[in-house]
This record gives structure tokens, C-alpha cells and sequence, in this order.
């Protein structure tokens, strides 16, 4: 299937279209599309190239750029350091438009005793697993198992979504985030 929505067939067709448009906004998902998905989110680091496209793109007139990420918002403007971006971190749960204010959808300290157990859980049944990784994002927990074995990957994700649903069974509003080779929770 396409990338380009369906009146437009063509790369070449989209920058023409987009270039006539009075405003563009550019949003972008940063891994997978502005770096390369690495075994190691840490590791997930941006070129000189992108950052320099960002730049030009955020010094471009009636052109708005976001960033739109499950990294948390700190993380993510410290990856992408460029005044004028907006960023959308953690899925939706933080934003910080161009202005630079921050907004968080949850109240402070909403579910932050949960999310401490919910680490604590998670890490009680990964640290015997060797390539299993667990990225504490503030607002929501990551458990990375692109460098696990096949067999022991399936058995921790079964089990850190046994944990999830024990939650949710209990009432606590938790969404479950499937991604390439990592599973996330964070609130609803």
C-alpha cells in the first residue's frame, strides 16, 4: 500500500502538492524513521544529516515540525536539540509545542506508585534473562527483547503481560504498546 494518500500517487506528486499548500506541518516519528531502530535505545543516536534536514526544515517558511515519539519529552529534545520543533513524547502523554511548554495529559504523579511496582515486577522477571532490557520512561515502562533468544523473548513477554492484565483486572487503566521486537505499558 501507498504512503502517500490515495489522490496522490508519487513521490514527486506529494512535493508538488505539498509545496503549493500555504502551510506544512512535517511530523515525524523519530525510531524507525529519523534514526534506524538499533538493538539498544540508547544507541538509537541521530546523524549530523538528519539534524542539519530538521534545522532547514524548522527555518523554512510556513513549515511547523513535530516529533512524534514513545520516548519520553526530555529524552527526546535532548536527541533532537533544535529550537522551533514541536515534540509529542511517551504517545501522546507529553507535549511541548514550539512555544516550549510543556503540557503532561496525566496529573503529576498519577499512577507513579504503580508504574514503581510495575517496574519492580518487570525487572524481578527479566534478570535472569540475558538480551532482555527494561527502559524506565518516567510515564511508562519498555521491555526491549531484540537481543534475547527467541524462546526466552516469548516467555518474558508472556509474562510481563500477565502482570499487565493482574493490573488492569484490578481496575488500573493501562494500554499495552506492541512494537518492533519491544512491548510498552503506560496509562490510558
Amino acid at each position: 500500500s501507498s504512503i502517500f494518500p490515495s489522490h496522490v500517487e508519487t513521490l514527486p506528486e506529494f512535493m508538488m502538492q505539498a509545496a503549493a499548500v500555504s502551510r506544512l506541518l512535517v511530523a515525524l516519528d523519530y525510531d524507525g524513521t529519523l534514526v534506524p531502530i538499533a538493538s539498544r535505545p540508547e544507541d538509537a543516536r541521530p546523524t549530523v544529516t538528519v539534524l542539519d534536514l530538521l534545522l532547514r526544515l524548522v527555518r523554512a517558511p510556513e513549515v511547523t515540525v513535530a516529533i512524534v515519539s514513545g520516548r519520553p519529552l526530555t529524552e527526546l529534545r535532548a536527541l533532537l536539540p533544535i529550537q522551533g520543533i514541536a515534540y509529542i513524547g511517551t504517545h501522546g502523554l507529553e507535549v511541548c509545542p514550539v512555544d516550549g511548554k510543556v503540557t503532561s495529559l496525566l496529573p503529576r504523579g498519577a499512577f507513579s506508585t504503580i508504574l514503581i511496582k510495575l517496574r519492580r515486577q518487570l525487572k524481578d522477571i527479566v534478570k535472569k534473562i540475558p538480551g532482555v532490557i527494561v527502559e524506565d520512561k518516567g510515564q511508562s515502562v519498555a521491555l526491549h527483547y531484540r537481543l534475547a533468544q527467541p524462546e526466552a523473548a516469548k516467555q518474558v513477554v508472556a509474562q510481563f503481560l500477565a502482570i499487565v492484565r493482574g493490573w488492569q483486572v484490578k481496575g488500573v487503566a493501562l494500554e499495552v504498546l506492541h512494537g518492533k521486537k519491544v512491548v510498552e505499558v503506560h496509562p490510558v
